[in-house]
């Protein structure tokens, strides 16, 4: 079997959410003995290419160029099995190969004024939602991440759920992590909070920056650990924690490689995750296979996920937030409880499953 993957999430200097499932994808199907194409706009710099995937380069800057005419013509010419798109759109429209869509979110459709920034907003959401229709009704087959992000796909675009698989995306546990991280922040003996779901406005950090004005007033030595890069955003946050009087309680790692960021959350008193929108929640199981304690907002989808073992806060309340840390650093029994409970999910979400079952959608596909 040969199968064709879009390689533009790996091609970049940093490598994060969609970029980590595209690359762990390409080295599962690898070790499972399937033959990949990666289709690339450039050399991927960060990753090193299994010997049995075959780089194809398709030199264009344009995201419509390269995927309804360069691309098009590359499968056309040479078709591999099937083709895998991993990013939620990226479909060569006029293709007529099998093809499966990977999604995971519909955040820019559900979440109101997603495109504010944008020059055109209306425009912008109406162009979201129609590329997304096309690659949807387009694809054989859906893979969503989780429940949740399929639920919200068959309400907005009327589809029959049998189109859509459910798979778990997993983690590969680092083999070292790396602490010079926490001496490069001056955390070796400080009690600090992490978060590290990245940086933008949907993540609701602006309320978790709030919140240790309160945590503050308790705990006066706890930081706050903020990873993920977003320059002007980061900008606005800096500001807010200034203007509150908690900014030397903030840090800002900026991005991070993954050794330095698993170092963190292993030397961390815990994760507090209160985001308002998510299509899964990486943090949460990487907090699982490190034994750490887990703060959520009440979202479907982290309910979805860790409905057993996480202690959750009103996600819309900074006071709310601040209560959820100052609770779970007084109460040393409920960590343990929360660790114990989520021990039972270890393994859980290995990308050993996710990689049989995403070979067992293929195998449906071209049987």
């Amino acid at each position: 079997m040969i199968v064709g993957i879009d390689g533009r999430p790996i091609e970049g200097k940093k490598i994060t959410g969609i970029g980590e499932y595209t690359k762990n994808l390409l080295h599962g199907l690898s070790l499972a003995g399937i033959r990949c194409n990666l289709y690339c706009t450039r050399v991927p710099k960060k990753i090193n290419i299994p010997k049995n995937t075959k780089l194809k380069i398709l030199k264009t800057k344009n995201k419509y160029f390269f995927e309804q005419i360069f691309l098009y013509q590359e499968l056309s010419k040479n078709p591999p099995d099937i083709y895998h798109a991993t990013t939620g759109l990226g479909l060569p429209l006029f293709y007529k190969g099998p093809l499966v869509l990977t999604i995971h979110d519909i955040i820019p459709i559900t979440r109101k004024n997603y495109f504010k920034n944008s020059k055109f907003p209306i425009i912008s959401k109406k162009l979201f939602f129609i590329n997304t229709k096309a690659a949807i009704y387009k694809a054989e087959k859906i893979i969503s991440i989780s429940k949740t992000t399929k639920i919200n796909i068959i309400k907005n675009f009327d589809i029959k759920k049998n189109k859509i698989k459910v798979i778990y995306p997993g983690i590969f546990t680092p083999k070292k992590m790396n602490f010079k991280i926490i001496k490069r922040f001056g955390l070796e003996k400080s009690s600090f909070v992490l978060n590290n779901g990245g940086i933008s406005e949907r993540k609701n950090l602006k309320r978790l920056i709030e919140s240790f004005v309160f945590v503050n007033k308790v705990y006066p030595r706890t930081k706050l650990v903020i990873t993920g890069e977003n320059t002007l955003y980061q900008k606005s946050l800096k500001k807010i924690a200034e203007y509150t009087g908690v900014e030397k309680n903030i840090i800002f790692t900026g991005f991070i490689e993954r050794d330095c960021l698993w170092a963190l959350v292993k030397k961390s008193d815990f994760i507090c995750y209160p985001s308002e929108d998510e299509g899964f929640g990486l943090p949460i199981i990487e907090a699982v296979e490190l034994g750490k304690p887990i703060i959520l907002s009440d979202i479907p989808v982290f309910r979805e996920i860790a409905k057993d073992f996480a202690l959750f806060i009103n996600q819309n309340s900074a006071r709310s937030i601040a209560r959820g840390i100052i609770e779970l650093k007084n109460k040393k029994l409920l960590q343990k409880n929360l660790i114990r409970k989520s021990s039972y999910k270890k393994n859980f979400f290995s990308w050993e499953k996710t990689i049989r079952k995403t070979i067992e959608v293929y195998k449906k596909i071209i049987k």
